[in-house]
């Protein structure tokens, strides 16, 4: 292709003879990067067959309806000052204020010295993990044992089969290793289904006794661990995080004094997009309150709905990205193929670093050519994601008159500093940051620790209320 000028106005009045509404700078971009393969030496000449047109006409038509528009900050504020349930805004209350403020306290008195035994309990669909743990009053976790297990989700009559069940690994000796010089053990445990009222939902997890109302899951764990002859149920302190958000955010407070006159919250972009605000937990990622693209509403979803999630929350963006593709690429195709092997996981890490690599590796047999219809399909996702988190953001703080920081954790942040980046870029002038850092953490277990602050969090949840009973 020497004169990509010709090209250019082959494929624009192709376009317009289909009548296809198209941005043209975004035609222009394509073909740019297009002239820049041949360059390279690449065979980019798909672009005149069949095939090329069609991939091509593909993106235009989904760029005419990929974001929705009319989602304001100004409608998500109204909507979850309705508290309008039909749209997805189901927040429920999280009052962490008693633990923040001893947590305050903890560090304002710490010499740095002091370390406070405490262990968390994440307890996941099926996986589980157990750790142990010494932190300090400024906020430095030690985590000296991790353990990590699979649980079969089947009907467990009593409490005591599930804990067996749940616990993993050699359980009894890093809950021994959490008791402290006092003979105390402190536990802060984090299950991914809510608990309600003390028990378990019906059909998250099937145990009998934890459903029905016979026994609470805190006074069931601490029977278990009592008959195991670990502690005295009297020394047995068992707290339950009300959601990985919160937990994310306790897991900072030895950063708090850095933001000391701001509005210390959290955020998590990861397998679920959720925010801890003012002592309220938002799944913004159930929001609905917008209109999905064409191409959306084709996506078959575990949920049967297209929701906020699956267009920003870590995983969930991966499986919609692979749809896309197989959508607009010749499902038989190589290049579709070889997308439809990744797991939800990787879709979504590829589609970012199409987007942030200026080098990205692109799957098995897939040549330049597709690599530019790619990169500028993940830019796309990347951008409406940054838009709705923005959106949704300004709207969620739109009524709260402190500036706002909000801890962010979940693989879409912490593999993505650029894209964090974008959405700070979005969010400036309304008094809302987003901030990533690396908690102080070291021992065996520290990189459980830093892949999932949350866990750490927990760890610091057990410590807080150690901490409370104590100045009772």
């Amino acid at each position: 292709m020497e004169d990509w000028d010709i090209e250019l106005n082959s494929v624009l009045d192709a376009l317009r003879e289909q009548e296809i509404p198209f941005a043209e700078d975004m035609v222009v971009r394509i073909l740019s990067d297009l002239e820049e393969a041949e360059r390279r030496g690449d065979d980019v000449s798909k672009i005149r067959g069949k095939t090329g047109l069609e991939v091509l006409k593909a993106l235009v038509i989904a760029d005419a309806d990929f974001v929705d528009h009319s989602v304001t900050p100004e409608m998500i504020a109204e909507d979850y000052r309705e508290g309008r349930a039909e749209k997805g805004v189901v927040p429920f209350q999280a009052d962490m204020s008693k633990h923040l403020d001893v947590l305050k306290k903890a560090v304002q008195e710490s010499d740095g010295t002091e370390r406070y035994k405490a262990g968390a309990l994440s307890i996941g669909g099926t996986n589980t993990i157990l750790g142990a743990a010494a932190i300090s009053g400024k906020g430095k976790i030690e985590v000296s044992e991790v353990a990590r297990g699979k649980f079969e989700n089947k009907l467990y009559e009593t409490a005591s089969e599930f804990w067996k069940a749940v616990l993993p690994g050699d359980y009894a000796k890093i809950l021994c290793d959490n008791v402290d010089e006092d003979g105390e053990l402190s536990l802060g445990v984090t299950i991914a289904h809510p608990v309600v009222d003390g028990f378990l939902r019906p059909g998250k997890y099937n145990c009998l006794e934890l459903i029905d109302g016979s026994i609470t899951v805190e006074d069931s764990l601490k029977d278990f661990i009592s008959d195991q002859g670990i502690a005295p149920r009297e020394k047995i302190n068992i707290v339950i995080s009300p959601n990985d958000t919160v937990s994310t955010l306790l897991a900072h407070f030895g950063e708090f004094d850095k933001y000391e006159g701001k509005l210390r919250c959290s955020l998590i972009l990861g397998t679920g997009a959720n925010v801890y605000l003012k002592g309220w937990v938002t799944e913004m990622g159930d929001y609905i309150g917008f209109k999905p693209s064409e191409l959306d509403k084709l996506q078959p979803t575990a949920e049967g709905v297209v929701t906020i999630d699956h267009l920003v929350a870590g995983s969930k963006i991966g499986d919609t990205f692979k749809y896309a593709v197989s959508a607009m690429f010749d499902k038989d195709s190589l290049v579709s193929r070889e997308i439809q092997k990744l797991s939800k996981e990787e879709a979504a890490i590829l589609m970012f670093e199409l987007v942030y690599n200026d080098n990205p590796k692109l799957p098995e047999g897939t040549d330049s050519f597709d690599g530019v219809f790619l990169k500028t399909l993940a830019r796309k996702f990347v951008d409406r994601s940054a838009y709705y988190v923005v959106n949704m953001l300004k709207g969620l703080t739109m009524d709260i008159e402190e500036e706002v920081v909000l801890f962010v954790d979940g693989s879409v942040i912490t593999k993505n500093p650029k894209f964090l980046a974008e959405i700070n870029d979005g969010l400036k002038d309304s008094g809302v940051t987003l901030v990533f850092s690396e908690l102080d953490v070291s021992g065996e277990g520290a990189e459980t620790v830093l892949d999932n602050s949350s866990f750490g969090g927990t760890m610091v949840l057990a410590m807080a209320e150690k901490l409370l009973k104590k100045a009772v």
